[in-house]
């Protein structure tokens, strides 16, 4: 079987909603193909961000299938796919990608507070080059709110720019309802 993953995302006030509508069924095996952009990928392993979101101290309440790709992504180590609701790792994945994109399992499809956009859009403005510690940068969380959660509890160096801008603990309490366990996915 053969499934290819899309990028369309449907967004209302601050939530994303899933598609109502889905082309092929969302659980694929062993050996079937997923096309990802312009390549295709063979699925070598099948488990669920349940079990794996444990390592994590992440509770997701749904089985989120997670699919393991044969080949190396190259830069690229995963990603969670919201329109699916699905999780993919490339075999070079480690274990910071793996927390982020599990990250998203649990946050993408929750109400975010007006108090936590308002952090987010602040942020934005705090945060410069000078926030980094030297060398390396990371402005992922300025694509969207759920890159801004996702950084902020799984990137050392935003959540050491962060620190540095003395919003981290703000940061940690406008996001504690979005992983206290009564609404994860």
């Amino acid at each position: 079987m053969k499934k290819e993953l899309g990028r369309e995302y449907v967004h209302d006030e601050g939530r994303v909603t899933r598609s109502v509508e889905k082309i092929t069924p969302r659980f694929l095996s062993v050996g079937d193909t997923i096309s990802i952009g312009e390549q295709e990928h063979e699925i070598e392993r099948v488990t669920t961000a349940r079990e794996m979101g444990e390592e994590f101290g992440l509770i997701i309440s749904d089985d989120v299938p997670i699919y393991w790709l044969v080949e190396s992504g190259g830069k690229r180590r995963g990603a969670f796919v919201p329109e699916e609701n699905i999780v993919f790792f490339f075999n070079n994945t480690d274990d910071e990608t793996r927390h982020h994109e599990l990250t998203h399992a649990v946050e993408y499809f929750q109400e975010m507070t007006p108090e936590l956009m308002a952090l987010y859009e602040r942020v934005k403005k705090l945060i410069t080059e000078d926030s980094f510690d030297g060398g390396f940068t990371s402005f992922n969380f300025m694509k969207n709110i759920h890159e801004f959660i996702a950084d902020g509890r799984t990137k050392s160096v935003f959540i050491d720019a962060l620190k540095r801008e003395g919003v981290h603990d703000e940061f940690v309490s406008e996001t504690a309802y979005l992983f206290d366990g009564s609404q994860a996915n």
